[in-house]
């Protein structure tokens, strides 16, 4: 439904022909069913084997080897299977049987777990309207408006997303076209009004575009062109475009993206990244888009960013101008394309590939739809079952999330689905650069359950069920142990002021930004170890809590020593294998740790049972710009901002194992950290 709930199961002996509208009447499959092929439309179909009857289908013999042999297939009477197996087909033929089904089924799924914070619009692909006649979020036939996704905006877009019927033909270049030129409009109705169709002004610059194309079929139809483009959008360069910091940027023909045709589907979501969307002029917009940057190249030295090369790697989205993202699925189309986009990606960039010519009605526009995603900056995605269609949405959906700065990184407590696994997710808010730890109830069947515990929420003293650790535990933090270490003196230091060098404190004596010492240094390390009283005052205010954005960094799982180390009687280090085993022994009971680095100077570890802070470590490489943290204009910039690794090892100079941490600053500077984990509770 439109709030994300399940519409329901449908029932055996009367299951809905059509789950989005049920008065379209049921079947009883026990006797009344019988198989369709092939759908002309809505109403028409064509129907295959006998029957009526009841509901059946063939299992197919995997080690039978030949998918087109009947003999491969063993016939299969829904109604002698379990009442869980009739539910589940009774739940196929309502909301799966047909492709528009298995579409609609698929984008509620996905897009009924959005919350209110963004806005969805819609249109069909070719029973619609042009962009500019009338904007209605409740016309399947018109580009519609955006509209926050919560209340009656939301219920409109799940009735009009119910009331799609498929139709005619696959003009799939002008239906992009459309929502190309409605993210280039301004005024009341604009996606940059702050309240579309309600209040103009003020628009917002900074908003990101993105398109979902899904198409079942070749695109065809004609299509008059670009607006005053010469067809070939990706052979030609795009305009000098200048951003917020003075900087120009414009795209040139490079692979992958140019070919030598016109007006393919490609070009179209070319025109829309590389042309600046609201233009200098009269309705203007300052160009601070959020670039997506995951993929930094750098030269030779390592050091410093190679500029051209993170600019045409495809994933990559480094426009800041307002552009248009485009994702594209494909949906069952029987066959496909000519390239293949799980090996072929490295040729195109290599150019010992091309992009064929796409020809209207053929495969080769399959390729066009893929490139359509490259050249867009977005990601194609093939679905030819139900579950890989859930799947496809399910990514774009998080794929748009992570590029508008929310979700970062996820692992399991365990290698596989058992009693009281837990998801443990990182996240971070690229509007205040906050992020967070929360670990969700997994059961054995991947389903999620609540949330057990929010490292942000009990690290900041917050309030709420997920800040309650489990019984016997403190519910709040307490006092933090937090570390550091003294390049002069070769030792690791408690994060206090007593303890720090002079050139330590030197630098958190430092106005940011300048050279200038103020002596809030004591001030600032108080804010960087916790301290909330000087939020919005002095300092930088952290709204929603404490905790650091994560991005690049995965939280790891680390709990008791479990792997398999064996060096024969013949080996000159066969005590080790015995020595292993009582170190297994002595920390079979060692509390889980997560252990995850963040942008706000430390690498992170909390209890795996209740999300308490055990461990802050802050890099020295980091203090030269921990003052940064505290600036009420704080520009963003990494930290603590990769993944940690872990292992058992064995010290030969003191004869024992230990488990040890390690990591580098990933965008933060240069400097390798190493940790004995080995008791964290000590």
């Amino acid at each position: 439904g439109a709030d994300g709930s399940s519409l329901g199961n449908s029932p055996f002996t009367a299951a809905w022909r059509d789950g989005y509208n049920r008065p379209a009447g049921v079947r009883d499959l026990t006797s009344d069913y019988r198989a369709t092929f092939y759908y002309y439309n809505s109403r028409s179909y064509q129907l295959t084997g006998s029957g009526p009857g009841p509901a059946y289908y063939y299992q197919y013999d995997s080690t039978c080897g030949n998918v087109t042999d009947d003999n491969c297939y063993t016939y299969v009477d829904v109604t002698k299977q379990s009442t869980a197996q009739q539910q589940n087909f009774a739940n196929w033929y309502s909301y799966y049987r047909t492709r528009i089904l298995m579409a609609k089924t698929a984008i509620s799924l996905a897009f009924g777990k959005l919350g209110s914070d963004v806005r969805v619009a819609g249109q069909n692909i070719y029973n619609r309207r042009s962009y500019s006649n009338t904007l209605d979020p409740t016309n399947p036939s018109g580009v519609q408006m955006l509209h926050p996704f919560s209340d009656t905006n939301r219920s409109n877009w799940f009735d009009w997303l119910d009331g799609v019927t498929p139709y005619g033909g696959t003009p799939l270049r002008e239906a992009l076209d459309n929502v190309g030129k409605y993210y280039s409009t301004h005024g009341i109705n604009s996606p940059y009004a702050k309240t579309p169709g309600v209040q103009d002004a003020p628009e917002y610059s900074c908003r990101q575009n993105f398109a979902v194309l899904m198409t079942d079929g070749m695109w065809n139809g004609s299509f008059p062109g670009i607006g005053n483009s010469d067809g070939n959008s990706d052979g030609t360069s795009g305009p000098i475009i200048t951003d917020a910091q003075s900087e120009t940027h414009q795209y040139k023909p490079h692979t992958p993206y140019e070919d030598p045709w016109s007006d393919t589907l490609a070009d179209v979501a070319m025109h829309y990244w590389k042309n600046d969307l609201r233009p200098p002029g009269l309705h203007s917009l300052t160009n601070d888009v959020p670039t997506y940057l995951p993929y930094i190249h750098y030269k030779a030295d390592g050091v410093t960013t190679d500029q051209t090369a993170t600019f045409y790697d495809s994933r990559n989205d480094p426009a800041d101008w307002q552009h248009m993202v485009t994702f594209t699925i494909g949906l069952g189309v029987g066959v496909d394309g000519t390239l293949d986009p799980d090996t072929d990606l490295p040729a195109l960039i290599a150019g010992t590939k091309s992009w064929p010519k796409p020809v209207l009605n053929t495969v080769t526009t399959i390729d066009d739809l893929w490139h359509a995603a490259i050249d867009g900056r977005g990601d194609y995605l093939s679905a030819k079952n139900p579950q890989s269609l859930v799947s496809a949405f399910s990514n774009i959906i998080g794929a748009i999330g992570q590029r508008t700065s929310s979700f970062s990184s996820a692992a399991l407590t365990s290698g596989s689905l058992q009693a009281k696994t837990q998801l443990i997710t990182a996240t971070f808010d690229g509007s205040i650069w906050s992020g967070d730890v929360q670990a969700t109830a997994l059961d054995k069947s991947g389903n999620l359950g609540s949330v057990v515990w929010d490292a942000d929420c009990i690290l900041s003293g917050q309030t709420g069920s997920a800040c309650t650790a489990e019984p016997g535990n403190t519910t709040t933090q307490g006092a933090r142990t937090l570390l550091t270490y003294n390049s002069t003196t070769d030792q690791g230091i408690p994060f206090e002021w007593a303890d720090l060098s002079t050139s330590q404190q030197t630098d958190l004596n430092t106005t940011p930004y300048t050279t200038t010492t103020d002596g809030l240094g004591q001030q600032r390390l108080a804010y960087l170890r916790g301290a909330q009283h000087v939020n919005g005052v002095t300092f930088r205010n952290r709204p929603k809590g404490i905790l650091g954005d994560i991005i690049h960094s995965a939280p790891i799982y680390v709990g008791p020593p479990s792997r398999f180390y064996y060096w024969g009687s013949g080996s000159p280090h066969s005590a080790w294998t015995t020595s292993y085993a009582q170190f297994k022994k002595t920390y079979a009971d060692r509390r889980p740790i997560v252990y995850v680095g963040a942008n706000d100077g430390m690498l992170h570890g909390f209890r795996g049972d209740t999300g308490q802070e055990v461990l802050g470590f802050l890099p020295s490489a980091v203090f030269g710009a921990l003052n940064q943290l505290t600036a009420p204009n704080y520009a963003h910039r990494y930290y603590v901002d990769s993944t940690p690794s872990e292992g058992d090892v064995y010290f030969t100079g003191a004869a024992e194992w230990r488990s040890v941490l390690a990591g580098g600053l990933g965008g933060g500077g240069k400097e390798i950290y190493a940790l004995d984990i080995t008791d964290p509770s000590t």
